[in-house]
């Protein structure tokens, strides 16, 4: 009976191997788990806060403002040029009856420059005149 219980050895130890086999041949050779590195290629278009396009539209706003305020002069300023060249037909005029009647014409008063006022009130002497608010 002997050969039987050697046989049954040699069994049960060639389990064990195979056991212990399947066991160590199972675990990932780097002994812990994968990672992958993924790099997306997503582009995301920049968002602009609130402040951002408020400030932008503050801007637009602006230029629109500023276009409308160049055009309102220009115009203006062409009134006054035919303004000023009617007051000049009328100015010739006068003064062409004035002549016809024998009467003297009235002196023209000499056009100071203009010049920048000063919110204190003092002339272009320095002195102060009457006329500010305190």
């Amino acid at each position: 009976m002997r050969p039987l219980k050697n046989n049954r050895v040699w069994v049960m130890l060639g389990v064990l191997v195979a056991c212990l086999s399947a066991v160590c041949l199972s675990t990932s050779p780097q002994g812990g788990e994968r990672r992958y590195e993924i790099r997306p290629e997503i582009t995301i278009p920049e968002s602009k806060t609130d402040t951002a396009r408020m400030i932008d539209a503050y801007e637009r706003l602006m230029d629109d403002y500023r276009r409308l305020l160049a055009s309102d002069l220009a115009g203006l300023g062409a009134e006054v040029k035919a303004l000023g060249d009617k007051l000049s037909v009328l100015s010739a005029q006068v003064e062409s009856i004035q002549r016809k009647l024998g009467i003297e014409p009235t002196p023209q008063r000499p056009q100071k420059p203009m010049t920048a006022r000063d919110p204190n009130g003092a002339d272009e002497a320095g002195a102060k005149t009457g006329n500010h608010r305190l």
